[in-house]
């Protein structure tokens, strides 16, 4: 695709143009000069232009309420792709911004195949003005998803992929902080080969109240978006009352539309697709009209909820045409017997492969380690952390009111952190994290108290370390004057080890306790609500997601619910056991891990600046260095007893791992490993398969051999391909089940000669 491009200005003349540092992955590069030829000329049909730059215009593919769309072709990279310019009114204001918003909302949502990609933006001179146009992916065979779905007869699960992956798209958008407001049909394009896109961000709103605010104060509360496709909530004009299931309503109402050829009536009472289209699953149906309900308390909250109830309806549909195949079974039923005991015994054998594996071979931590560096962020650098360090040398410069210039401890220290809160606000800081101790108190802790409320009264979270478990009567868990302030308590537990990928702790469940949240957790769940409080519902083993809700005080109901409920994706959550103990938990404890790959250290020295630089720095410099981004202050020299030992033979000191979760966060970058029972399943289907492949031994012997070597590959394969989902699928365990199961199969064909003879196989 080249290097990226940058946002460019085109002039009318042979000036260089003026260009942006916001780039646009995966364009052609737009460094080339654009000079010695006119970048915009006027003609063809209905005013269309000729050329923009590198793009020759051929025709025009469609209009929408501020836009003109041409298909164009990029003679520099001879693909055709679709330029939007400007419609009409170029001088009005609010269609300016929404052309801008749209461009910088599809670039915050990165690549997704179910969104449209913007290849490049700027802006051009012609006759006089400075007029906006943006580059983007040209969709062959475009037809509105309803359209095509009455054009070409698709059948049900080929409907059902296209929005499976619509929602996910959407659940894509929803999680980077992104609400469309105009899903309908004809911002829905499916091209030739069946493939659906949504299009035109031009109305997408930022979730939270900043947002809807300028959104309210440059709409003036007239509803935006389409009128047959907005939620009951989004026809008010209020997008203060809009949040995700705004879309997830009108995205449902295409779905609706595109299985029962109309829109759901409201005389018919509440939308029920049975009842339109007999043939449909009635969990799918279910699944729409929770999907569909008028009031947004009592409707699914998470696009990610109707994409999972889609794919299981699929999956359901895919076993029932499965079940009514006739297929001739090519064994006796004692043959059937004999090879179901064998493969039996040969998975059993192969269930207790995966914990021997990881117990007495470095095997699995090995590829664990490889794999999490596959799948870091490498040199990129932090993009929403930063780390405040604290060394002896802090102690020695940090100048103490009453103790002259004489070097002070970690506790004197505590005379400035009120200071250093008060800087790091004035530089734009989304969050303050304190991975320090805050248990002992000292005369500066009124201080520190004062500039706690003063920060979140700010609009930032103060979170605090600490080891102390909340209980119903619990101790103090920091200082007692500290305990009173809006301050979040969290706790820093996790898994550090030289051998293994790190892991920090996100929640954990105490036995007969409610979860308590980690640092990295609090520390992004309360961005935007810093006095809210943190519950996290209960975690169950088979899920891969954390759920908070924020809450307040309230006198009436006892607590009010703030903002949407948050998901997070986890690495796993698992028990703990004996082996395996993290500071400060117990066997039986519950704890959701995130696995963490380090940067280089050359990343995580860019990414930190001294206690006492801070201290010095401008209001510039402070913003430079800290705006929008979640600060972790701790200890990073010796002294502090915080280094740990990384796999490689790093030392790594213990806050960079709480500002790299930070950072995998909020790029929802999160690294998943499949618990102990999923991969010993997967063992024991894999020593199934061994089985099956080599069962009848010298009969079959050079074709069993050749296929458990095509399955061994195909399950390395699988496995690496795996980590294009971020998933860390152990293959050692599950070749060595082959393995395992070919020899039960080859061995018990021949033990149990005496049995076939018998029956005649």
């Amino acid at each position: 695709m080249g290097s990226n491009p940058t946002r460019t200005v085109l002039p009318t003349t042979g000036v260089k143009p003026r260009r942006y540092t916001r780039s646009v992955p995966g364009s052609q590069d737009n460094d080339a000069p654009t000079t010695g030829t006119p970048p915009f000329s006027g003609g063809g049909d209905e005013g269309m232009p000729t050329r923009l730059g590198v793009y020759r215009f051929k025709r025009r593919i469609g209009a929408g309420g501020m836009g003109i769309v041409y298909e164009a072709v990029d003679q520099k990279l001879g693909r055709s792709v679709a330029v939007k310019l400007i419609r009409h009114d170029r001088t009005n204001p609010e269609l300016r911004r929404r052309f801008e918003q749209e461009f910088r909302t599809q670039i915050a949502l990165e690549r997704h195949p179910a969104i449209a990609h913007i290849y490049d933006a700027g802006e051009f001179e012609h006759e006089g003005e400075v007029l906006p146009y943006i580059v983007m992916e040209y969709i062959v065979g475009a037809k509105p998803v309803t359209a095509y779905c009455r054009d070409t007869t698709l059948g049900l699960d080929h409907v059902l992929e296209m929005f499976q992956g619509l929602f996910d798209g959407l659940d894509h958008a929803h999680r980077r902080g992104i609400i469309h407001r105009d899903i309908k049909p004809a911002n829905i394009l499916v091209d030739a080969d069946g493939r659906a896109k949504i299009i035109d961000f031009g109305l997408a709103l930022p979730t939270g109240s900043r947002g809807a605010l300028d959104s309210l104060h440059a709409e003036g509360g007239v509803p935006a978006g389409t009128m047959a496709y907005m939620s009951p909530e989004q026809r008010t004009g209020d997008p203060l009352a809009l949040d995700q299931r705004t879309d997830i309503y009108s995205l449902s109402l295409v779905l609706y539309e595109s299985l029962a050829g109309r829109r759901p009536s409201p005389v018919d009472g509440p939308p029920d697709l049975s009842r339109e289209a007999p043939g449909i699953p009635r969990d799918l149906a279910d699944a729409i009209a929770g999907a569909l309900r008028e009031n947004p308390a009592e409707r699914t909250a998470s696009a990610a909820t109707v994409r999972d109830a889609i794919r299981r309806c699929r999956e359901r549909l895919l076993v029932g045409v499965t079940m009514h195949k006739q297929i001739e079974p090519e064994r006796s039923r004692e043959s059937l017997a004999l090879a179901l005991l064998t493969a039996a015994a040969a998975a059993i054998a192969a269930f207790v492969v995966f914990p021997l594996c990881c117990q007495l071979t470095p095997l699995c931590a090995a590829y664990a380690n490889w794999a999490t560096g596959v799948l870091s962020g490498g040199d990129e650098g932090f993009r929403y952390a930063r780390v405040v360090s604290i060394t002896a040398d802090t102690f020695a410069s940090v100048a103490v009111a009453g103790a002259g210039n004489a070097p002070v401890d970690v506790y004197g220290a505590r005379a400035k952190h009120d200071e250093l809160m008060d800087r790091l606000v004035a530089g734009s800081a989304l969050a303050i994290v304190w991975d320090l101790y805050f248990k002992a108190p000292t005369p500066h802790d009124a201080d520190i108290a004062a500039a706690i409320d003063r920060t979140v009264d700010r609009g930032v979270p103060v979170i605090l370390m600490t080891t102390e478990w909340a209980a119903d009567d619990p101790p103090a868990r920091v200082s007692p004057v500290l305990e009173d302030t809006p301050a979040t308590p969290a706790i820093v537990t996790g898994v550090f080890a030289g051998e293994v990928p790190w892991r920090v702790d996100l929640a954990v469940a105490r036995k007969g306790g409610f979860v308590e949240p980690g640092l990295a957790l609090a520390a992004v769940a309360l961005l935007g609500h810093p006095a809210a409080r943190i519950d996290v519902e209960e975690m169950r083993k088979d899920d891969d997601e954390l759920h908070v809700q924020l809450w307040k005080p309230d006198e009436k109901r006892g607590r009010r619910p703030v903002g949407p409920v948050q998901s997070f994706k986890v690495t796993g959550i698992r028990p703990v056991d004996d082996q395996a103990l993290p500071v400060g938990l117990s066997p039986g404890d519950v704890t959701a891990q995130l696995m963490l790959s380090m940067p280089p250290d050359g990343v995580l020295d860019a990414a930190t600046v001294r206690y006492e630089d801070v201290l010095g720095m401008s209001t510039d410099e402070l913003i430079r260095a800290f705006s929008g981004r979640v600060v972790v202050i701790g200890r990073t020299d010796a002294a502090g007893r915080d280094i740990k030992d990384y796999p490689g033979g790093r030392h790594i000191p213990g806050c960079y791992a709480h500002a790299e979760a930070v950072e995998t966060l909020m790029r929802a970058r999160q690294i998943k490993v499949p618990d102990d029972t999923v991969m010993r399943s997967l063992a024991a289907a894999a020593g199934a398969i061994g089985m099956f492949c080599l069962f009848r031994g010298g009969r079959g012997a050079r074709l069993g051999l050749v296929a458990a070597g095509s399955a061994t590959v195909a399950v390395v394969v699988g496995c690496l391909l795996a980590l294009a989902g971020q998933w860390i699928v152990y293959p050692t365990p599950l070749v060595l089940s082959i393995v395992l199961g070919g020899a039960i199969g080859a061995v018990g064909w021949r033990v149990m000669a005496p049995v076939r003879r018998a029956a005649g196989i």
